[in-house]
């Protein structure tokens, strides 16, 4: 892709040209598009902030994810569909955040992927070693919007756009404009990936609020090695129900969240407690100890 795309600074490359398909390989590559007004600009993280959907994790068999008690109390008041509103999610997200990389552009890019659906759109696999097209085989790029509603007046209240390759879902954007909307969101969809069979979540750059669904950053290697190692188990897809693959059925987010048991948390927290109340314990022990030096 050199002579359609040159390095621009940072983490970021450049380049004039906005066509799906290289848009779908950047994302096959591990390249989260991003945009300027006439520019894409695909960023590959230094570090990249992922949550492991694995069996195994602090979560049990629902690997690292956590889900708090408020957020699963309140997430009977909203429904989840997917693939239904593309383009109202976008005014979401702009109405949200404003325009501080969605320009035109990359959302016609974006929507024709969409438009898609399960057949995606192709992206070239390599060979690394030696730089060259591997024949016969394609890395298939899903783009999905999903989103949350009111459970009681309908209306559309959250939601975000995301996309696959492989096991590994990546959130482009999102927006929430109902108090709780944007958790319970999140809270859902990271349900619904682990129960469609994905094992890797990408959140893009670090917040803290991303760490307490349970994401940890990891190296550029590393999340490059990730997407290299999916790129051909193209026969996952994600939908509310694993059960039901229908993207017009609308769930509520509560039974969707239900399916990960409070007791496969409990582990993982009561350990978490358990090292704060030692940490807590030591440090009392200590302070005693200074003031029977210190005559206090």
């Amino acid at each position: 892709l050199t002579h359609i795309m040159r390095h621009f600074y940072g983490d970021f490359l450049q380049s004039p040209f906005f066509d799906p398909r290289l848009v779908a390989q950047l994302m096959s590559e591990g390249f989260l598009p991003m945009a300027t007004r006439s520019m894409l600009l695909p960023k590959l993280h230094r570090r990249r902030c992922v949550i492991n959907l694995r069996d195994g994790g602090g979560g049990g068999k629902f690997g690292d994810l956590h889900v708090s008690k408020s957020t699963r109390k309140k997430s009977k008041r909203f429904t989840m569909t997917m693939n239904q509103c593309f383009d109202e999610i976008v005014n979401g997200c702009h109405g949200q955040h404003g325009i501080p990389w969605l320009y035109p552009n990359i959302v016609s890019a974006f929507r024709e992927i969409h438009k898609a659906g399960i057949k995606g759109v192709a992206a070239h696999v390599f060979d690394l070693e030696q730089g060259t097209r591997i024949e016969n085989q394609e890395c298939v790029v899903r783009l999905y919007s999903i989103e949350v509603w009111n459970a009681q007046t309908g209306e559309l209240v959250g939601g975000e756009l995301g996309y696959t390759v492989g096991k590994i879902y990546t959130s482009l954007s999102g927006f929430a404009c109902e108090d709780s909307a944007g958790s319970v969101q999140l809270a859902a969809l990271g349900v619904a990936l682990k129960n469609c069979g994905f094992e890797l979540w990408d959140l893009g750059m670090y917040m803290e609020y991303k760490t307490r669904l349970g994401a940890k950053c990891v190296e550029r290697d590393v999340f490059v090695d990730e997407v290299n190692q999916n790129k051909l188990r193209n026969d996952t897809y994600l939908f509310c129900d694993e059960n039901i693959q229908d993207w017009k059925k609308e769930k509520n987010c509560k039974d969707i969240i239900d399916k990960i048991p409070q007791s496969s948390q409990s582990v993982a927290i009561n350990k978490k407690d358990s090292k704060q109340s030692s940490i807590k314990n030591s440090k009392d022990k200590k302070d005693k100890k200074q003031r029977r030096l210190s005559g206090g």
